[in-house]
């Protein structure tokens, strides 16, 4: 089951997302006594836009088993893992009126992470990575199906340049830009705008020679940094069999691992890796591309890419 601890506002917005969620899934989705249910008598619609959150959804409200708790805050813009999964429905709700595949995906994410973490052994901690990974697969299957065509989440970065945090969402053949209409966004509806936007190559690098085990080349992977750095849209998918560590080098030399730390407090946590593997999946600027290599860069190409 689904409960909800939401009141005044905060609960109103929630029914409003509610009501689209159940849109895209076919079913008649309220709040009865602070849990998610669907009309009395009622049952899935034949054809839901989304046949993967309809199943999710009615998944997660017949499971007696185990119970997702969400509280619907205003204090944060996306949604934060914990017992209760703290979630913005006004922000969900303006990412829906721009981009309404992105708003919905979003929110099944929230509620699907906290549920698999509910079912997962060990402490509460190391359950985020394994919940966080399965989220993302619930998202972008969403997102796709919304779509019409494949959208997963591979990237994404804050882009605060201008003092304000624009948030930019990469989903591997499009962008999801979020925008706040002010510095004090968050806490009411029309408080930001989403929109789509196109890819466009910036540069690529490859990394030609190198093997499996040489040291990769510091200059290449300085130089693609300096790009991202001076492009806080940008994006770098990377592709060979060196992708991996590639990566893991880009990561380090931006010092990303800021996802990891940031919430380490709040957890308890004595060490990044503690959350468990996949935590950082979909929420760095730079990502392994599964595509096959076509050109003489067998070993490893980093291609930057910003919305535009």
């Amino acid at each position: 089951m689904i409960q909800v601890v939401a009141e005044g506002e905060a609960r109103a917005h929630f029914e409003e997302l509610l009501g689209i969620v159940g849109e895209c899934a076919a079913l008649p989705l309220r709040l009865k006594a602070d849990k998610i249910a669907t009309a009395k008598g009622s049952g899935p619609g034949p054809e839901p836009p989304s046949s993967t959150l309809q199943s999710r959804m009615t998944e997660m409200i017949t499971d007696q088993r185990i119970t997702a708790t969400l509280e619907i805050a205003t204090s944060l813009t996306f949604g934060l893992f914990g017992r209760p999964q703290r979630f913005n429905a006004a922000f969900a709700l303006d990412v829906a009126d721009g981009v309404r595949e992105a708003g919905v995906a979003l929110t099944i994410h929230e509620m699907w992470e906290n549920y698999t973490a509910q079912g997962l052994p060990g402490p509460w901690a190391t359950r985020f990575g394994p919940a966080h990974q399965a989220a993302l697969g619930v998202e972008a299957a969403v997102m796709s199906e919304l779509a019409g065509h494949a959208l997963d989440r591979v990237a994404s970065v804050q882009d605060k340049s201008a003092g304000r945090a624009v948030t930019v969402l990469d989903y591997h053949w499009q962008y999801v830009v979020i925008s706040p209409a002010s510095s004090g966004a968050g806490a009411t509806r029309n408080s930001y705008s989403a929109a789509r936007q196109d890819r466009r190559p910036l540069r690529s690098f490859t990394l030609a020679g190198a093997t499996m085990t040489d040291p990769l080349n510091q200059e290449t992977i300085t130089e693609a940094v300096k790009i991202l750095t001076a492009n806080p849209r940008a994006t770098a998918g990377i592709t060979g069999e060196l992708a991996s560590r590639i990566r893991n080098q880009i990561a380090v030399t931006l010092k990303e691992d800021y996802y990891l730390q940031e919430k380490e407090p709040e957890l308890g946590l004595e060490k990044e890796d503690a959350k468990g593997k996949g935590a950082d999946l979909g929420d760095l600027r730079s990502f392994v591309d599964s595509t096959p290599v076509t050109n003489d860069a067998p070993h490893g190409q980093i291609i930057i890419t910003i919305p535009g």
